[in-house]
């Protein structure tokens, strides 16, 4: 991983050689920061698996954007019961598929619904396949207290990835949550920001009818406005000027 080209006008990190060993968001997230501007880093991943953040996605209705665990339990167990819901009410059976880790804690109540399959962590050509399969991609954030401060400042390392895709992507967040705010700026649906059984219900039965926007359109606009290269450079630049 190395600056590209078109990257910041001053190399601060120019010289500066990185070994980058760690997963999931912080540190990769840094390690890429430090690239942008001018370090050379070197990430070191699992030959097989890669990253862990590699394997966090689901294929079939749902695609999960992380693990499920504090910081999302509460919005994907309200999702997944509301699919169980419509499973009972209708003929039409919706699988909602988890392909990645399991807090411990979390795993029985995810279990008992016969809508949901865990399919544990796979390789990144698996999740890729996965992606391109699946109906609607799901990215959820938690709504609990305790986890007020991680939806409101973080946004998940899969959102680009997901605006690129040229899928329906479901932002499930709270309102006030970074992600919520990028849906809501470029407009892109489907979106909700409450874990409530009814707006829940109301959501399902929409999303299955196909009422929901057409955003692929909004999707890459917002991927080139919130994510490119340079116009984050330059954002970050002006913060120290």
């Amino acid at each position: 991983m190395t600056a590209p080209a078109t990257g910041p006008a001053v190399d601060l990190f120019a010289g500066v050689r990185v070994v980058e060993l760690a997963q999931f968001v912080f540190v990769p997230a840094a390690g890429a920061i430090l690239a942008d501007w001018g370090a050379d880093v070197v990430k070191i991943e699992h030959p097989v698996t890669g990253d862990g953040y590699r394997g966090l996605v689901t294929q079939g209705i749902g695609a999960m954007a992380g693990d499920v665990n504090v910081f999302r339990f509460d919005a994907v167990i309200a999702f997944a019961e509301a699919i169980e819901r419509y499973n009972r009410r209708r003929a039409q059976t919706i699988d909602f598929n988890v392909m990645g880790e399991v807090a411990e804690q979390h795993r029985a109540p995810l279990s008992s619904l016969r809508a949901v399959r865990l399919l544990k962590r796979r390789s990144h050509a698996d999740c890729l396949a996965a992606m391109k399969a699946a109906d609607l991609l799901y990215l959820p954030l938690a709504f609990c207290r305790r986890s007020a401060r991680i939806s409101l400042y973080s946004l998940p390392t899969k959102l680009p990835e997901y605006l690129a895709s040229g899928k329906s992507v479901f932002f499930h967040a709270p309102k006030e949550s970074a992600v919520f705010r990028v849906a809501e700026r470029h407009d892109l649906n489907p979106r909700l920001a409450s874990i409530e059984p009814d707006a829940l219900d109301t959501f399902v039965e929409h999303w299955v009818e196909g009422n929901g926007a057409d955003t692929l359109v909004r999707a890459r606009s917002a991927l080139i406005e919130e994510f490119d290269i340079d116009a984050l450079a330059a954002r970050f630049q002006s913060a120290f000027i």
